[in-house]
């Protein structure tokens, strides 16, 4: 494949996770997904993917790794429709949040379990947002990591 901002040949890991409950409006077949892209050895784009629509701007992570005690981190979300984002013919609506801040931990773990939420802020007024509750279970990344240039 080709990095979609240089044009550089580029590698694309994507890691199928599971919905721990399934969000409306979504069927069995949109799956949670953490991507990674390479090119020339180093990482150039890393973020989680759902077929749910999270407000533009930023969720909540409550995140546990290998059943450790949860850990809350704010990650960036973006709404998209870019089929070299989703891999989605049909340009459905995806939300893709930003793993910068958990990836180092991310790397290093064999079971990841997430709740996202909008992250109004303090200022919001309304019921409770709806989570949503993923899972992923990491295979042995040492591919990844030698063609990313990582450090687990």
């Amino acid at each position: 494949m080709k990095d979609i901002e240089t044009g550089r040949a580029a590698q694309k890991f994507v890691l199928d996770g599971t919905f721990l409950e399934q969000p409306s409006g979504t069927t069995k077949l949109d799956v949670p997904s953490l991507v990674l892209v390479c090119s020339e050895g180093k990482l150039v784009r890393q973020y989680g993917l759902v077929r749910v629509i999270l407000w533009n701007g930023g969720v909540k992570a409550d995140v546990v790794l290998d059943g450790a005690k949860p850990r809350t981190v704010s990650l960036d979300v973006m709404a998209t429709r870019d089929k070299a984002l989703t891999d989605d013919e049909a340009q459905r609506a995806f939300s893709t949040f930003d793993l910068h801040p958990i990836l180092t931990d991310l790397l290093r773990a064999k079971s990841v379990k997430m709740g996202l939420r909008d992250d109004y802020g303090s200022s919001y007024r309304g019921n409770p947002p709806a989570q949503i509750f993923v899972e992923f279970k990491l295979p042995d990344l040492g591919e990844l990591v030698s063609a990313c240039g990582l450090k687990p």
